[in-house]
């Protein structure tokens, strides 16, 4: 628990704005939408976003109300794209992560070269109390693998990162979120030394199979937030005005 707090930590000092932080819970089996019925289909091409689903609320994210958001076959959840308006390039189309701040109103929830084959599946489902988005067996890029993963976004504008297999040893991994380009969190990123278009001088000598996020992560694993009240701006010290008001 020790080792996890201090990741906790890191991952708060790598971004320019912390407004969330994620709690960690293991033993959460995901939703897994590919055995349920009234799933809609969002399947998209290598490096491109889907078309947009229609959630049955409205979902507040970073003082934003939004009531679709849309699936990338990179790992990403994109809110508030209308129609018109859709350029790939500028939504996880670039399949090689990179440090945050990079796309406005965006869940990373596994960022990273993903490309569908014959077994996998981009879901997405409205419930009673929630909406969830689901990528199921996505093959690493150029490469055998099998990689699962959920969005559940609550009534209530609390949301969940939920894993099933993960399987990547080509490519930098990066989980987080990007309200506007100055309110981001990254959770973690995972930049393998000589991978992608980013290299930092505190890049990873091992591929994500090998990371003790992978070990936490995969099969199970569950990262959740909770919004925060900052009616009070000393409720929490993310919230605009806690060091004047603790002061």
């Amino acid at each position: 628990m020790q080792k996890r707090i201090l990741c906790y930590a890191i991952a708060c000092l790598l971004s320019f704005n912390v407004f969330s932080e994620y709690i960690y819970e293991g033993n959460q089996s995901l939703i897994d939408l590919t055995n349920q019925s009234g799933t809609t289909n969002l399947n998209s091409g290598d490096d491109q976003l889907s078309s947009a689903f229609n959630l049955d609320f409205t979902f507040d994210f970073y003082g934003e109300s939004f009531t679709s958001a849309r699936m990338a076959t990179n790992g990403c959840l994109h809110f508030g794209l209308g129609t018109g308006n859709i350029n790939y390039n500028n939504y996880c189309g670039d399949y090689t992560p990179d440090p945050l701040p990079q796309y406005n109103y965006t869940l990373f929830p596994f960022w990273t070269d993903l490309i569908r084959d014959g077994n996998s599946k981009m879901l997405a489902k409205n419930f009673n109390d929630k909406a969830v988005f689901g990528w199921y067996d996505m093959r690493e890029y150029n490469r055998a693998s099998d990689n699962s993963f959920e969005v559940i976004l609550w009534t209530n504008d609390s949301y969940e990162f939920r894993y099933g297999e993960l399987d990547i040893i080509k490519h930098d991994v990066l989980i987080g979120e990007q309200g506007k380009s100055n309110e981001i969190y990254t959770y973690y990123y995972h930049d393998e030394c000589n991978t992608g278009t980013t290299n930092t001088s505190s890049c990873y000598n091992y591929d994500w199979n090998n990371s003790d996020k992978n070990d936490d992560l995969e099969n199970g694993g569950s990262l959740y937030y909770a919004p925060i009240d900052c009616s009070n701006p000393l409720n929490d010290t993310s919230c605009t005005g806690y060091a004047d008001a603790y002061q």
